[in-house]
């Protein structure tokens, strides 16, 4: 059982698109947790005592999310993460795990701008920052994560298909589209080539 699961965690899997594109993902991220959290209003949201609900939720996103980038960027430049062609499952729940992690000490740090310090400097509020993190940053991060999935269970048709058929190489793989069967026929579809 557990070589079968550490031969899942390690099935190629394709990067999230927030981790792959660091900025242009940060500024996505940004705006699907500034609806998310003014639409749904998660575990006890509120307002600051400077701000409305709304712009306190706007000012703590934007402060996640500004981190978020950086957090990223330090985690791509860790020889274990970096080269996004050796992606696998386990990379890409250890990367969301690691930027919830750091979005969670960025929310608790960033608690002391718009509320009094002295109500925050302790472990209980520590780790409901973490927890709040988790719970309202976990959506936006995973949803990047699940969109990936259905690339899982294409590569698994498409070696079953390899072994039946002439492709030879990874890269005539990476490059398939679409297979259609007519009868005994097959046609391939490639990047590149023009659809009928």
């Amino acid at each position: 059982m557990i070589s079968g699961l550490t031969k899942w965690l390690n099935k190629k899997y394709p990067q999230n698109y927030i981790i792959k594109n660091p900025f242009i993902g940060s500024l996505l991220f940004l705006a699907f947790c500034i609806f998310f959290v003014i639409v749904y209003k998660p575990i006890q949201t509120h307002e600051s005592r400077f701000f409305n609900y709304e712009m306190t939720v706007a000012v703590y996103c934007f402060i996640v999310a500004l981190p978020l980038f950086g957090l990223i960027r330090i985690l791509k430049s860790i020889n274990y993460f970096s080269n996004s062609d050796e992606w696998t499952i386990l990379k890409e729940l250890l990367s969301v795990v690691l930027s919830l992690l750091g979005t969670g000490i960025t929310v608790y740090f960033s608690g002391f701008l718009p509320e009094p310090p002295l109500q925050r400097w302790n472990l209980a509020t520590f780790f409901d920052s973490l927890l709040s993190a988790f719970l309202i940053f976990a959506v936006p991060l995973s949803i990047f994560s699940l969109i990936n999935y259905r690339f899982l269970l294409v590569s698994d048709k498409i070696k079953q298909y390899n072994t039946e058929s002439k492709l030879s190489s990874p890269g005539e793989i990476e490059e398939l589209i679409r297979i259609e069967s007519q009868g005994i026929f097959i046609s391939e579809y490639k990047s590149g080539q023009p659809s009928p």
